[in-house]
């Protein structure tokens, strides 16, 4: 598979060639940030993508919220709505590493 692409922590295959930087994050599962990871690895041509840290994050996001309540004061009866913003705390998986390339001998 010319295009796969191994994945260490921490330590460089002997003869890797460092391309560059490379982070990622991401909610929901630590597969789907490590195949981020992964194609960004392979975005720069690399064949070995080194995590340095993984580092679980909280992260504050406003997320709207919609109520719906009864109106007074209007000649028919309808509904009425009222939405805000509410702070949700949500937990995010971040990746930092680099990609490699290792020649084939």
């Amino acid at each position: 598979l010319e295009d796969a692409v191994t994945v260490r922590a921490l330590s460089d295959p002997p003869g890797a060639r460092e391309l560059g930087a490379v982070e990622a994050s991401g909610e929901g599962s630590l597969d789907a940030v490590v195949e981020a990871f992964v194609e960004q690895v392979r975005g720069l041509g690399g064949n070995v993508a080194r995590i340095d840290s993984v580092t679980p994050v909280v992260e504050t996001r406003m997320r709207q919220v919609s109520q719906a309540m009864p109106c007074f004061g209007m000649r028919f009866q309808a509904g009425c709505s009222q939405s805000y913003l509410t702070p949700e705390e949500v937990p995010v998986v971040r990746l930092v590493g680099r990609a490699l390339r290792v020649d084939a001998p």
